[in-house]
């Protein structure tokens, strides 16, 4: 289907999951609107219905407003757009590959103390046909 008579700078990206997210959230196309930065509702409405495509920006800040967004770009495939914090990603990490080996042994202590807590926890849950504690060690609860 060609909707346009001019060919594009660049390829076309289709919000593919848009509408039952937004639906989902209990946001209105209106609210929806202001979110993205459009003209309007109707605007929004074009958007989920690929009659319009939508830019990257629009991409991003709908999904920090839906959580993620799943955008196909037009000869190249689908992409899921997901937020996140560039301050907390420019952080350094905590604990670094680089241990001496008392801090190393340090950390293994503790991970030992843990590994024999869960598996006496384990025990007497497989003891007590506990299907529920048994659930919860295994997932960390």
């Amino acid at each position: 289907m060609v909707r346009r008579e001019r060919p594009r700078k660049t390829a076309a990206c289709w919000a593919v999951d848009m509408r039952p997210r937004r639906i989902q959230k209990g946001i209105s196309t209106e609210q929806m609107a202001d979110r993205l930065r459009c003209a309007d509702a109707k605007h929004v409405c074009s958007i989920e219905t690929r009659y319009c495509s939508i830019t990257m920006e629009k991409a991003i800040r709908g999904a920090y407003t839906l959580e993620a967004l799943i955008v196909e770009l037009e000869g190249v495939g689908g992409a899921i757009v997901v937020p996140f914090d560039l301050e907390t990603l420019s952080k350094p990490a905590l604990r670094s590959d680089n241990m001496r080996p008392g801090e190393a042994a340090w950390v293994v202590l503790e991970e030992l103390k843990e590994a024999v807590a869960s598996v006496q926890n384990l025990q007497a849950a497989i003891s007590g046909g506990d299907r529920k504690a048994i659930v919860g060690i295994v997932e960390g609860e």
